[in-house]
Formats: structure tokens, sequence, C-alpha cells
């Protein structure tokens, strides 16, 4: 079993980019699928990861992407307010 997603971070507000209330369950799906359609295969990994446990498709492990994680979040969130704005 890998690492829990929250471990490593200093700060929950390092998590709050990737989770979601069940309450916006799929505006947040169709947001993760929305920016996985527009995103390099490179840069896929973190969020593809992300919704998959949060949708119940994968088991809650960040061991082999952790370290990418903070980079990736914040190349997702330049790249969406790019496309989106």
């Amino acid at each position: 079993m890998g690492q829990p997603f929250s471990e490593g971070f200093a700060h929950k507000s390092d998590l709050d980019v990737l989770v979601v209330s069940k309450r916006q369950m799929s505006r947040e799906q169709s947001a993760a699928d929305w920016a996985l359609e527009r995103l390099d295969e490179e840069h896929r990994a973190v969020l593809a990861r992300a919704r998959a446990i949060y949708v119940g498709e994968a088991e809650d492990r960040w061991d082999d992407l952790g370290p990418r994680v903070r980079r990736e979040v914040e190349y997702i969130v330049a790249r969406v307010n790019r496309l989106a704005g």
C-alpha cells in the first residue's frame, strides 16, 4: 500500500487544489475531464490519479507521483486559466 496523499504536506491548503466536496462531485468531475482532455500527455498523470481516487476507481496511493504533485498542480492551474481566459 502506498503513501496516503495527505502525508508529506505542510498545510491542508496544499491539498485544497485537488480535494473537492461531495456536493460538487459532478461539477468537479466535469472540470477534471475537461482539463484532462486539454493537457499534454506528460501532464495528465497527477490529475488523472486524483480524479480516479476521488471517484473510487483507484486506491489512494501517491508514492510514485508524490514528488510531482505541487509542480503539476501549478502547471494545470496555469494552463486552465490560460484556456478559460
